[in-house]
């Protein structure tokens, strides 16, 4: 996590680490026109914890009971030891599953999800329609470098930890370690994200606002499953 004039600095570090793995040509948030248009007239972020996103049952395209795992380790990638007798001679400990480790501390973390559009993604076939069940509008940030601009000195101004990156998937059959924040498996790929993960250590929802962002955002009158209507597939195209 960073903070303050470190964040400033480290933001710019990720900014350009995104930019080697897979150009980000445009940010956008979907949702329901009725969250969406404060987004944009007043600059209001609502953040919930990872902790919300764990225990939410409702809703495919958001819950993920494995959301914020401290570690992960995939069946036949670990073994567990023990000492029975306690006298240093350890033995194979029987698994018959995935190892999952909770906690950590992200649980009472606040997040911000956006979906970053790669490169990638428009020269194959845009936004996955899995995204649109997220709702029935979107947001096109017409400079989202100025967007994470704000939202970094308003955070600066609170004294919040927090870090900006986009979300790393990983295969749950092959994969062990740290998980995090920004890693999640890859049956979540197509939703793309890029992450504000703020430490307010409140366990409830954090609101953010920035003021105005009619001049660098804009909350597009078609609805969200007709996004990809509005892209040419060459990158050199593309506009908001």
């Amino acid at each position: 996590m960073t903070r303050q004039s470190e964040g400033e600095e480290k933001g710019a570090e990720t900014e350009a680490h995104i930019g080697e793995k897979d150009r980000i040509l445009g940010l956008f948030k979907f949702g329901r026109r009725e969250h969406l248009e404060p987004l944009v007239s007043k600059g209001l972020l609502y953040m919930n914890t990872l902790q919300y996103f764990q225990e939410l049952e409702s809703d495919e395209v958001r819950a993920d009971q494995n959301e914020g795992l401290f570690a992960y380790g995939a069946f036949g990638k670990y073994e567990m030891r023990w000492d029975p007798n306690n006298d240093g001679n350890f033995k194979p400990l029987p698994v018959a599953g995935p190892l999952v480790w909770r906690g950590g501390g992200t649980d009472d973390l606040n997040v911000y999800c956006m979906y970053a559009l790669r490169a990638s993604q428009l020269q194959r076939s845009g936004v996955d329609s899995q995204n649109f069940g997220f709702g029935d509008a979107f947001v096109y940030f017409l400079n989202g470098d100025a967007f994470l601009a704000r939202v970094r000195n308003r955070l600066n101004e609170l004294g919040l930890e927090y870090y900006i990156d986009l979300v790393q998937y990983l295969n749950a059959k092959d994969f062990a370690g740290e998980m995090g924040p920004f890693r999640k498996f890859d049956n979540f790929a197509y939703q793309s994200e890029l992450r504000i993960v703020v430490k307010a250590k409140k366990k409830a929802p954090l609101i953010l606002e920035l003021g105005d962002l009619s001049e660098i955002a804009q909350l597009h009158p078609k609805p969200l499953s007709q996004i990809n209507d509005q892209f040419s597939p060459k990158p050199a195209a593309f506009s908001s």
